[in-house]
């Protein structure tokens, strides 16, 4: 059962460093270091290796990917103008 509370704590810990990189980007607040997360050793431990876990590239799709849902080709809008009538 310890496992998925270690799970757990890595999660939390790269969910916490990418909002922490978010905000950096939006308000230049500085990123820090990993607060405390558990007086436990092992769980501490396993929050601090989630926190230095994303890579350059993880941070940068964490900043620049919208969150909105992109619309597929199909349901691109188009060009609702009337055709033009033909004489």
């Amino acid at each position: 059962m310890m496992g998925a509370n270690w799970q757990w704590s890595f999660a939390k810990g790269r969910s916490d460093r990418l909002a922490a990189e978010l905000r950096h980007y939006h308000t230049g607040e500085p990123i820090g270091h990993p607060g405390l997360h558990s007086h436990d050793g092992t769980m501490q431990n396993q929050y601090c290796e989630g926190w230095a876990s994303p890579s350059p590239v993880d941070i940068y799709q964490h900043i620049y990917t919208p969150t909105h849902p992109r619309k597929n080709s199909h349901e691109r809008q188009t060009d609702h103008r009337p055709a033009a009538r033909s004489r």
